[in-house]
């Protein structure tokens, strides 16, 4: 099986249809292209994810940010629609 790099990839969080969409707070949210171990998991949940940041994370965003921006080494493009963004 091969499987070929995009240069894009669009999705939503928060939001699944005009039918259904999130009601509640996101903080931080972090995607990283690796598995991670309890005592990773245990230290993201009591420090953050900025000690995560590295070579394997594809896209990180802490919404305390304003504007919304990713803080990955990809830089990610990120939208933020609806009253609740910053």
């Amino acid at each position: 099986m091969v499987f070929e790099k995009i240069s894009w990839f669009k999705f939503d969080l928060g939001y699944r249809s005009s039918n259904y969409a999130f009601n509640g707070t996101m903080d931080e949210i972090g995607i990283w292209n690796r598995g991670f171990t309890d005592e990773e998991i245990q230290n993201i949940y009591s420090n953050g994810l900025e000690e995560f940041n590295d070579d394997s994370s594809i896209l990180i965003l802490d919404f305390d940010d304003d504007p919304i921006v990713d803080d990955s080494v990809y830089e990610n493009r990120v939208d933020c629609y609806g009253d609740r963004c910053p």
